[in-house]
């Protein structure tokens, strides 16, 4: 990659000059991209093709937010494209031992036969700028606190005109920390459904084993439909009566191929960046954050796997969290390995000594912005003195058993020794019993004592109020302490929580261990809250600051960092060179996943999959050069988590391939876009064709699909 004095990771480039393809833009800023270097590149569709127009057709309207990815409309009944792994709670909350949908896969041959899933979706409907209008409303303000209710009484303001309908809302979302606002109008829907997942050994082929490596041969996709009511209006929840909804675009699938260096679009919700963040921020990141939340990380893994081994039904519960928490763990561990080599933090501290020079030259600027750099350390300082326990502190919030004993807590406080009503009692009895039936106690007990391991460890001066037990050590009174909660709360004794809930209807507070751990548990989270409201406040705003200085030292505009907001980004088929001697092709194909068979999981193909193979029974969905199907392609597409899912479309808009993750030497790219290393992985489309076709028999689904060639 090329070196430059201003690294853009922190200046930021205009959009329409970024380096090479980096970039996720905002749909109401494509005016600022280099159309005509699109059009060399191979882009045939219009800009006015891309985002929504006057009729409301754009391929912005096939894109939607699914749960914490992204998917497509891939038909005029409401089919959605998406990743496997995005899908995969839907797979799991419909799995028994008995019918283990995520070893088998799922295939609904009928509508009535697909499977109800609680997630939900979101379509974007408008982007509009309203900078303007919440500028001239935050202006004014003379506190942080003043700017904060200023600009929720704006934004309901603006939003109030777009939330007529129940299956509409409307948020205004600060870009660059504040230095633009954009007004999005969302269309939701809480009725989406199962088609077709493909068995795990093809939706997650290589496990962890090959999770952001290249080259890949995963057949990361699944396939999901939309519903609304009749009326086409209203789709909050899930109901019978209810239809596939009808979009008002949807993406035709390419069986045509791809080749090296053809242009490719990607439209999804990228999570988050964090491109414009300073030296400081990111050497915190690097000593402090990442690390701590590894720890946290293992903790809660460990303790799930032990607690779930030779136990079936108990894996297939927690399966998604599992899969979740690996997934973030092996991306920490990347973050570290990358920002460790890369020289990051070195390239910041050199340009924020060039802006700082340029600062110094003008008192205005002096006066604005002359102390920003001292106010960031002097907070990260704070941070850095509180961050280990605040760690701790706030996965031990995520458990379950702790939000069960809070809520007691809570009711106990608000009854102070007063009895409950007859009927309030046995709705608060339905309603903790409810919430009781999801808490597993030896999954509990697991990562509560991991946890409190780690707290155990903590540094004197950011020690917990908890002390070891007399006689023993930081390990056994873990143990003793987690096992203590555990039956103190009655997990897994439905009759002994159903006394301890009446024992507190009547007014009375039990000496309870359970409760008492989690009562100190939650003045510690009071604190961190009380202290992550004020960080957040103050570094928002020298955030602001910055970006503002920044973009009038370098004279541009800097795309926005990503935030889950609808975002596109344009590249090309391309394969890399990561170290050296090492070169990567763009393309894998078939007979690849053969190469990797080795009958033992990740990888273990489906007997099926390997006859396919042995008889070159392939069908339509070889590519001539390669002479077999192709599985995945790489692109240098700009993406981040969250885009999981997203199409890939060739320069007619077509789709091409599925987003399902990225490369290792890029792991970093959420701190710096790599133009060398910075790679898209997605599946090929003719691999999605194959496997419903050959594998499946999803004849159904396949006829429902326009597939050009």
């Amino acid at each position: 990659m090329k070196k430059f004095l201003f690294p853009v990771i922190l200046i930021g480039l205009a959009a329409g000059n970024a380096s090479a393809d980096e970039g996720m833009f905002l749909l109401n800023k494509l005016d600022k991209l280099d159309w005509k270097k699109l059009k060399s590149m191979g882009l045939v569709i219009k800009p006015g093709e891309i985002v929504t127009g006057a009729e409301g057709k754009g391929i912005d309207q096939a894109i939607i937010q699914l749960g914490g990815g992204t998917g497509e409309f891939v038909s005029a009944e409401g089919l959605i494209l998406t990743n496997h792994h995005v899908a995969f709670g839907a797979i799991q909350e419909n799995s028994t031992a008995a019918n283990d949908l995520i070893t088998n896969g799922f295939h609904a041959k009928t509508k009535a036969e697909e499977l109800k899933s609680s997630y939900s979706g979101r379509l974007t409907e408008k982007v509009l700028d309203v900078t303007s209008r919440v500028k001239a409303a935050l202006d004014t303000c003379k506190t942080l606190e003043s700017r904060e209710a200023a600009f929720k009484a704006i934004s309901d303001t603006i939003t109030k005109k777009y939330t007529e309908f129940p299956e509409r809302n409307a948020r205004v979302v600060p870009m660059n920390d504040g230095n633009e606002y954009v007004l999005f109008v969302l269309r939701n829907f809480g009725d989406i459904r199962l088609v077709y997942a493909p068995p795990r050994s093809i939706g997650e082929y290589g496990g962890e084993v090959d999770n952001w490596m290249w080259p890949r041969h995963t057949g990361d996709f699944s396939i999901m439909r939309a519903y609304a009511a009749k009326d086409g209006k209203t789709s909050g929840k899930y109901s019978e009566a209810n239809v596939p909804f009808v979009p008002k675009r949807f993406l035709k699938i390419s069986a045509s191929g791809i080749k090296e260096n053809d242009v490719t679009l990607i439209m999804g919700y990228p999570g988050r960046t964090t491109r414009y963040r300073t030296s400081i921020e990111t050497a915190f990141a690097l000593n402090y954050s990442y690390p701590q939340t590894i720890a946290a990380l293992n903790a809660g893994i460990k303790g799930m796997e032990e607690a779930y081994q030779n136990d079936k039904e108990l894996e297939i519960e927690y399966a998604s969290i599992v899969k979740s928490y690996m997934n973030s763990l092996k991306n920490f561990e990347g973050n570290i390995a990358g920002l460790s080599k890369n020289g990051l933090i070195a390239q910041k501290q050199a340009e924020e000594k060039a802006f700082m020079e340029w600062v110094s030259k003008d008192p205005a600027r002096k006066a604005k912005y002359g102390n920003l750099l001292n106010e960031f350390s002097g907070w990260y300082q704070k941070l850095e003195a509180k961050n280990q326990k605040n760690t701790v502190v706030q996965w031990v919030n995520r458990s379950r058993w702790f939000s069960l004993a809070n809520s007691l807590n809570k009711s106990i406080s608000k009854l102070a020794g007063q009895p409950m009503a007859e009927d309030i009692k046995a709705s608060f009895i339905e309603a903790n019993m409810e919430t009781f039936l999801e808490v597993n106690p030896k999954i509990e007990k697991n990562i509560l004592r991991n946890n409190l391991k780690l707290a155990f460890a903590l540094p004197e001066n950011q020690a917990l109020a908890l002390s070891l037990l007399p006689g023993l050590s930081a390990d056994q009174s873990a143990d003793q302490i987690a096992s203590g909660v555990v039956n103190a709360l009655k997990l897994g004794d439905k009759a002994g929580f159903t006394a301890l809930l009446e024992e507190i209807a009547s007014g009375k507070s039990p000496e309870n261990d359970a409760l008492k751990l989690a009562a100190a548990i939650q003045a510690e989270l009071s604190s961190v809250t009380a202290f992550t409201g004020e960080f957040n406040r103050n570094l928002s705003e020298l955030r602001r600051l910055l970006i503002e200085g920044m973009m009038a030292f370098k004279g541009k505009y800097f795309y926005p960092d990503a935030n889950s907001t609808i975002r596109f980004s344009y590249g090309s088929v391309k394969g890399y060179n990561p170290r050296d001697a090492v070169s990567y092709g763009y393309i894998t194909k078939f007979s690849g996943v053969i190469e990797k068979e080795s009958g033992e999981e990740p990888f273990a193909n489906p007997k099926k999959l390997i006859d396919l193979h042995k008889t070159k029974d392939l069908g339509s969905y070889t590519d001539k050069k390669l002479g077999d199907v192709p599985v995945a392609f790489l692109t240098t597409n700009d993406i981040t988590g969250g885009n999981s899912g997203s199409p890939v479309l060739n320069g007619k808009g077509e789709l091409i391939g599925c987003a399902f993750d990225g490369v290792w030497e890029a792991l970093t790219g959420d701190w710096k876009f790599e133009d060398a290393n910075n790679r898209t992985i997605a599946v090929d489309s003719r691999y999605v064709l194959f496997i419903l076709d050959k594998f499946s028999g999803a004849k159904n689904i396949l006829d429902e699909l326009t597939i050009v060639k």
